[in-house]
């Protein structure tokens, strides 16, 4: 959950009762955009794009054609 979220456990709105497992509850399913981490979302062709750079390198690295 904290590389989802982007919070620790000993983070200063997780005091007294609440968790960070509480608070993904209780704003799960309704609030997906307050849980989730910002950063961590990229576009399809941003993701297209890194693929295609991964699967080059290690074609290259490997010696496999092209």
């Amino acid at each position: 959950m904290e590389t989802f979220t982007r919070k620790k456990p000993t983070n200063e709105m997780l005091a007294g009762e609440m968790s960070l497992k509480n608070l993904v509850e209780s704003l799960l399913p309704h609030a997906v955009i307050e849980v989730v981490d910002t950063n961590l979302r990229i576009n399809i062709k941003e993701a297209l794009a890194k693929l295609k750079k991964i699967k080059l390198q290690f074609q290259n690295n490997v010696g496999a054609p092209k």
